[in-house]
């Protein structure tokens, strides 16, 4: 009925109001338990890039559902990229200088 860009669009900006509040509290609860500095400036540029990475891995996810023949296919993919995003991302890693 409508063309795939338009319903691509809508769900976009869709998401954009939807995910916010989630990353707020994720970031509040987050940013103050890891004992990260407290100053204003540092938690709102941590906030935004919460909000980026979770408008990018919304964005991966339904690139996956469009180009998977099945669900079960659109699963796999994904679990298999979060997975592979956060072994090369830092997350997987401990041999980190920074890391005590």
């Amino acid at each position: 009925m409508y063309r795939p860009s338009a319903v691509t669009l809508a769900r976009v900006l869709v998401d954009l109001p939807v995910l916010l509040p989630q990353v707020i509290v994720f970031s509040i609860i987050m940013y103050f338990m890891t004992g990260l500095y407290v100053t204003a400036g540092r938690f709102f540029i941590y906030m935004l890039f919460v909000y980026i990475t979770t408008i990018c891995i919304t964005a991966l996810y339904r690139a996956f559902a469009a180009l998977s023949p099945t669900i079960d296919d659109a699963v796999r993919f994904s679990g298999i990229a979060l997975n592979l995003l956060v072994i090369y991302t830092g997350y997987g890693s401990l041999s980190s200088p920074y890391v005590s």
